[in-house]
């Protein structure tokens, strides 16, 4: 991280909660340096709610407990964060949320006001850490942040990565997506669109190795990494029910429950389960 004023983030980094993804304060986070990016530092609750749940409802597994007061109120506890107009005793709800207006503290604004790179460092970190890399521009986009990260950022931060992984899974499993069959070639190149997916994914101990990858295409690949298809216990495809879609997405996903994956290569159950808790919606 850049900076002592800016330390306080780091025990973001791949928030965990009783066992589960936590992605709450990390999502506040970029919504909050969208808006800093605009020259906004203080905004109200009122207006950042319907973003944070927009958010929230996208890429935390449990659907069911999206609370945007949740992480506004409880992040000053981290020293990087503060709310006017709200203190402990008012107890922490969308009620007591209501009305107050929040921001960085001024140590925080002053360190990501003094480098032109700083905000988008501090994006690229949060996105790095807390999600799978096939969702990070759709995140930057809705928090205002398209035009401030720069690509050559993106992936920056958390472990290295095996340059080799891909070669691992499709040499494991072939070049094909193994939920819809696309090997687009063009004589020179083979598996055009189809990448290697993490199963477990990479900023959250996933290791590089062919029984955590899966070539997908890139509308399978962010729509696994989405949740909203996971692998059963049989190792067929399991999709989310609450995938909705016209015809394509009838044919190219829904119909596709219950079916085995496509080609020979194996999975470690335990990434597999991995996946299952923390990623599929539920």
């Amino acid at each position: 991280m850049i900076g002592q004023p800016l330390a306080g983030f780091d025990r973001l980094n791949r928030a965990v909660v009783r066992g589960r993804r936590a992605p709450h304060k990390p999502l506040l986070v970029l919504v909050m340096l969208g808006y800093l990016s605009r020259g906004r530092d203080r905004v109200a609750y009122d207006e950042v709610e319907p973003v944070l749940r927009r958010l929230l409802a996208r890429y935390n597994a449990q659907r069911s407990a999206q609370t945007p007061f949740n992480p506004w109120l409880r992040l000053p506890a981290d020293g990087v964060f503060e709310v006017a107009g709200w203190s402990p005793d008012r107890g922490y709800s969308d009620v007591a949320a209501r009305g107050t207006v929040g921001g960085f503290v001024p140590g925080v604004r002053a360190a990501l006001s003094m480098d032109p790179l700083a905000v988008p460092a501090l994006a690229a970190s949060m996105l790095a850490e807390n999600f799978a890399s096939s969702l990070h521009a759709d995140i930057l986009t809705t928090c205002g942040l398209a035009n401030t990260v720069p690509a050559g950022l993106l992936g920056t931060g958390g472990r290295p990565r095996d340059h080799g992984f891909p070669d691992r899974v499709f040499d494991a499993w072939g070049r094909a997506c193994v939920v819809c069959g696309w090997d687009a070639g063009d004589g020179t190149d083979e598996g055009i669109g189809v990448q290697a997916a993490h199963v477990q994914w990479h900023c959250f101990d996933g290791p590089d190795t062919a029984d955590n990858g899966l070539p997908l295409c890139a509308l399978h690949h962010v729509c696994f990494d989405r949740g909203l298809w996971g692998i059963s216990e049989d190792w067929t495809i399991r999709v989310a029910s609450s995938v909705e879609g016209g015809p394509e997405v009838l044919r190219g996903l829904i119909d596709r429950h219950s079916h085995p994956l496509r080609g020979e290569g194996t999975l470690a159950s335990h990434h597999v389960e991995w996946h299952t808790t923390q990623v599929l919606a539920v």
